[in-house]
């Protein structure tokens, strides 16, 4: 090390002197007000103030209704859907299947 040079404050020999921050400009936030928007009152569903347990019975009913009206599908009835719904299965997987081999025989991917 140099014995030349001061060891403290600043190179001139200077002692450093104590540097305080500026102190920072206050900034003001403008923040524009939102008018205040009413909404119109809906009702929902279109259920009449006070007659919501009416309307819930109401909706039950019907409920019920659909459920008496359906029955449980024959076992052919059931055998017929399931072989409509496997067939329709299978040919999308086919499709699916064959558009896959032709992307990568031209080699798209």
């Amino acid at each position: 090390m140099d014995t030349n040079q001061p060891t403290s404050g600043s190179p001139d020999g200077q002692p450093k002197a104590d540097i305080q921050p500026r102190a920072q400009p206050k900034m003001e936030l403008k923040i524009p007000q939102i008018p205040k928007i009413s909404l119109p009152k809906v009702a929902m569903l279109n259920i009449p103030a006070g007659k919501a347990g009416t309307y819930i019975i109401n909706k039950l009913r019907e409920y019920d209704r659909v459920l008496k009206i359906t029955k449980k599908p024959s076992l052919d009835e059931y055998k017929a859907t399931a072989k409509a719904t496997g067939l329709g299965i299978t040919i999308i997987g086919i499709i699916g299947f064959i558009i896959t081999m032709i992307i990568q025989l031209l080699g798209w991917i």
